[in-house]
């Protein structure tokens, strides 16, 4: 059975002003052979031999406190770079993810190839809703939601538009988006509503 710890010597350190700073401890058990130095803020000098086991409790708290805690902080930063990494992986995937859905319905939508508003109304809700304030990079898309829309073909209250270069979406209404609206005519941005073939 291991032995307990008992004081091997203990003395204060002062600091420049002569005053008792910390109290210097060290501990040790015979067998095994250990030896531990704990220091304890102030002036904790033994006056009586009896404060012995108290003082030796203390010092094992400070003991385990300080040494634990180093121990935590580092398997906590390990933890976190884990995190980090797995975090940094999911974000990946999921770029590449909206990337491939946002090139496949570009290419379905612009293809002509949505005969059925069922399927329009599926590849819509898969993009986000456009935000006013938000800057849109060129080829980005995102849908607009038409709520005055009346559907023919269960094909949803969302149209899909396309960014075809850099701009901050304000508000404006879809008709700018349309062939015949202002984005549509500049080339700046267009729509790409549903229709039945």
């Amino acid at each position: 059975m291991a032995e307990s710890f008992k004081i091997r010597s203990h003395y204060p350190t002062y600091d420049q002003n002569g005053n008792i700073k910390n109290t210097v401890f060290e501990l040790y058990t015979a067998s095994p052979t250990n030896l531990i130095t704990v220091i304890l803020d102030g002036d904790n000098r033994i006056q009586n031999p009896i404060e012995e086991p108290d003082y030796i409790n203390k010092c094992m708290r400070q003991f385990h406190k300080t040494y634990f805690a180093e121990w935590e902080v580092q398997e906590t930063a390990k933890k976190v770079d884990a995190l980090e990494t797995s975090i940094r992986t999911s974000q990946e995937e999921n770029k590449r993810r909206d990337d491939f859905i946002e090139a496949m319905v570009l290419n379905t939508i612009m293809s002509d190839n949505v005969h059925y508003g069922v399927v329009y109304k599926k590849l819509a809700a898969l993009l986000p809703k456009l935000q006013v304030g938000k800057t849109y990079e060129r080829n980005e898309i995102a849908t607009f939601l038409d709520e005055s829309h009346t559907e023919v073909a269960e094909e949803g209250k969302l149209v899909i538009v396309q960014f075809n270069q850099e701009m901050v979406y304000n508000g404006e209404p879809l008709s700018s988006f349309m062939n015949d609206g202002e984005w549509g005519q500049n080339g700046k941005a267009i729509a790409w509503p549903f229709k039945i073939s």
